[in-house]
């Protein structure tokens, strides 16, 4: 009989409370470890974050009636280029920087909401308001 006496094998997997026999062990591979690129130092791991975006000024809106590129103060002047009859409309959309068609359809409202009282206005602006 072996070692395990008359209950069997030590390594006999019927008895759940029988030790396994270190002379029944499979014999091991060499332990090889896995390969490394270097051993470990004490430098911090790279953060991988993204460069921060570069400086844009904060976004101002232009302000109506300041002064042009050019230099010199910005005149509110009939248009010469912009015009359907004395370029009014034109020249008082070219000071707002919006669009003259705007400026004409809200003339047309007002001129229809008001009597034809902004007609008056529109002809004061063409004898007050300068040629470009």
């Amino acid at each position: 009989m072996g070692r395990g006496g008359a209950t069997g094998h030590a390594g006999d997997m019927s008895n759940p409370y029988s030790t396994p026999d270190p002379d029944d062990a499979p014999a091991e591979a060499p332990h090889t470890e896995a390969p490394h690129a270097e051993a470990p130092t004490n430098q911090a791991p790279p953060t991988h974050q993204a460069p921060p975006p570069p400086y844009t000024p904060p976004y101002t809106p232009p302000s109506y009636g300041e002064a042009p590129a050019g230099g010199g103060p910005k005149r509110l002047t009939r248009s010469s280029s912009d015009k359907m009859i004395a370029g009014v409309c034109g020249g008082a959309a070219a000071y707002l920087d919006i669009d003259a068609t705007l400026v004409r359809l809200l003339m047309v409202a007002a001129a229809v909401f008001t009597g034809g009282a902004a007609i008056l206005v529109y002809l004061a602006g063409w004898i007050l308001m300068p040629q470009d």
